[in-house]
């Protein structure tokens, strides 16, 4: 998915400095403790499903909406594994 408008006003006000962004991943597994996995269409690479948040979203809502944004299968979320802070990503564009 693109980036949503709010994320696009706020790097045109920001640039390309450097920005934290809340973002969610979901560990979804079937009945077989398969896990599902999405090929991103930027790199070809298989990824975790998830993505950022929207102004004022809740993190479950967001895991809600990603999975099934990005996969079509409707989930719960059932716990919270932890809060995480990633190496920051520089993209081709800056």
């Amino acid at each position: 998915m693109p980036l949503s408008s709010f994320y696009l006003s706020l790097r045109k006000k920001v640039g390309n400095d450097y920005l934290l962004v809340p973002a969610v991943c979901g560990l979804v597994f079937n009945d077989k403790n398969e896990l599902l996995l999405g090929r991103r269409s930027d790199t070809g690479k298989w990824a975790l499903i998830g993505g950022m948040l929207d102004p004022g979203e809740q993190p479950a809502a967001a895991v809600i909406r990603e999975v099934l944004e990005e996969t079509g299968v409707r989930v719960m979320p059932e716990r919270l594994t932890g809060g995480y802070l990633t190496r920051i990503v520089s993209y081709p564009n800056g």
